[in-house]
């Protein structure tokens, strides 16, 4: 069963020092890599069977399964003894390199996040790309045309969480989708089948380790086959009990009106700009534009990010004739100031009374308790077991109402309320991947818990054209924590 690699499509196995390869996978950062070298020997004077090329595509196959494919980003020369040899140092990064060549420049309106091939925000996203790819090119781009024709379940969970109304001006993709994973317990990827990959964090267990404990998972006192050189440490170093979020942006209950009065000076200049007393909290917090004059309103060309400040073409909305489109602009989320409508003159006259009403941004404080582990604490360390810790990121939480800040409590109450486990072992067993659930059993440690696969490095252990092999062995070594991405905030 022979390891094989190929660039371009074109068989390079002979060429590669398989012992050089190695694939790294991990929740701490976006997209998987792999290192690998490839020779030109003296019997080969004339190069590889390929002119290798950053931006060529690279699979690794151990027999029908991809353990890695991607595109090489960085090539490395080395030119040995005799003018003979030659070595190619490579670097690849999997298919998140080639979803990242666009940006998001969008509003995506509140849905599911995914819902298998059903309409979901993560199907609106890829079609966004898609489609800029369609403008620039006659016939699209191949790989936009294949990330939207491979969405599907169970790649895309079904039934996935609703999000709210997102704003993206000129994002990266893996960025969006790691903004929308984290923020709804969800994990993604790009699997080398070039399939966009949403899941819970607690829907991917390892599926191929025994049974234990009403799970799949390592039993370190019977388990004689999955792992070897474990590792396992705790730290109590900034657990947290208590959460109080300091600053929180909160959407008003009520609403602000803001009067304002058209020009001549402003109908000369074809333009009028109005500067809101509060800041809105969102774009769909300005909840009208009126002109009181003409009994006219206006809506927010909600097609792009914003209108361009230099735009003037008519402003009569195309699916309403009854209303006007309008330049809204509330700034970034958590700076003051700078809010404003733009109108143009076609939807207006010297004299006409404007009225902007609208949901303002204000802060909160507040605090949330985790009673479990506060009791836990408590036996561990003789005190009454509450840790408080303040999160004051100010431009990092914007919610709706009051009740959403529990969620988010809860959110960072599960990162810091628990004494953090970590460790790391090796095995030779095939099917470890980054984001994985298994149980951990240690009787002797009294441990017995949920942890994630957080990085999985992948080396080979047996040459890849040994036809008396029944199977090639590769080393992985895992490092997992109990906190679904490794890291407390």
């Amino acid at each position: 069963m022979a390891i094989t690699l190929t660039v371009k499509g074109v068989d390079v196995s002979e060429y590669v020092d398989f012992k050089s390869i190695m694939i790294t996978d991990t929740m701490e950062v976006t997209g998987d890599t792999m290192l690998f070298n490839l020779y030109m020997v003296a019997d080969n004077v004339y190069g590889l069977p390929v002119i290798l090329g950053c931006g060529n595509e690279v699979i690794l196959t151990d027999d029908s399964t991809k353990e890695f494919a991607g595109t090489i980003t960085s090539i490395s020369r080395e030119m040995g003894e005799g003018n003979q040899l030659v070595r190619y140092i490579c670097t690849a990064t999997d298919y998140t390199y080639m979803l990242n060549r666009r940006y998001v420049n969008a509003t995506f309106n509140n849905k599911r996040i995914t819902d298998g091939a059903n309409d979901s925000m993560v199907k609106d996203i890829l079609e966004h790309l898609k489609n800029a790819a369609d403008s620039d090119t006659q016939g699209g781009d191949y790989y936009f045309n294949t990330f939207v024709a491979n969405i599907s379940a169970p790649y895309l969970m079904e039934n996935g969480p609703n999000v709210r109304t997102q704003f993206y001006n000129r994002v990266l993709p893996a960025q969006v989708f790691s903004d929308l994973a984290e923020n709804t317990g969800m994990i993604w990827w790009i699997d080398f089948d070039k399939r966009i990959n949403f899941r819970s964090t607690t829907e991917m267990p390892a599926t191929f380790l025994p049974v234990v404990a009403e799970g799949r998972g390592i039993h370190v006192e019977e388990d004689v086959t999955n792992y070897f050189d474990l590792t396992v440490e705790d730290s109590a170093d900034g657990i947290g009990t208590k959460a109080i979020i300091k600053d929180a942006i909160i959407q008003s209950t009520s609403q602000k009106l803001d009067n304002f009065e058209i020009n001549s000076l402003q109908v000369t200049a074809g333009e009028a700009i109005f500067y809101l007393t509060k800041k809105p909290a969102n774009l769909f917090a300005i909840a009208e534009v009126e002109n009181l004059t003409q009994g006219t309103t206006y809506v927010p060309k909600l097609s792009e990010i914003t209108r361009q400040e230099d735009d003037l073409s008519p402003s009569v909305d195309p699916d309403d004739p009854s209303k006007y489109q309008a330049y809204f602009f509330i700034g970034r989320q958590g700076n003051e100031g700078g809010a404003k409508v733009r109108l143009i003159s076609d939807s207006f006259n010297n004299g006409d009374r404007i009225r902007v009403r609208y949901n303002y941004e204000t802060n909160d404080e507040h605090e949330n308790i985790d009673m479990d582990q506060v009791e836990v604490q408590a036996e561990a360390t003789g005190g009454d077991g509450f840790h408080e810790f303040v999160f004051t990121k100010k431009s990092e939480i914007a919610v709706t109402d009051v009740t959403d800040l529990d969620i988010v409590a809860d959110v960072l109450l599960s990162r810091k309320s628990k004494t953090l486990r970590r460790g790391s072992f090796k095995s030779m067993t095939k099917g470890w991947q980054a984001g994985q659930l298994f149980k951990l059993k240690w009787d002797r440690e009294n441990i017995e818990e949920d942890v994630w696969v957080i990085i999985v490095n992948k080396t080979i252990r047996t040459p890849a054209d040994d036809p008396t092999l029944l199977d090639n062995i590769i080393e992985t070594e895992i490092r997992f924590s109990n906190i679904p991405r490794g890291l407390r905030l």
